[in-house]
């Protein structure tokens, strides 16, 4: 299974964008995808996807405190 890092611990960005995006629809009590998200939401998980990982890397959470 291909990693999002490379060997330098920074995104492979073009592993991140091939994933799929979509936008939540509800239905019953699960959500489902329904349909394509646009550019910009796309544009703004990738973002907050690298933030969360760039955190979790810099808190060491892994780590016993």
């Amino acid at each position: 299974m291909p990693s999002a890092l490379d060997e330098f611990g920074g995104f492979d960005m073009g592993l991140l964008w091939r994933n799929k995006f979509c936008t939540g629809v509800k239905r019953g009590s699960e959500y489902r995808c329904g349909g394509e998200a646009d550019e910009n939401a796309v544009n703004k998980a990738v973002e907050l996807l690298i933030e969360a990982v760039n955190r979790i890397q810099r808190w060491r959470v892994w780590d016993p405190w």
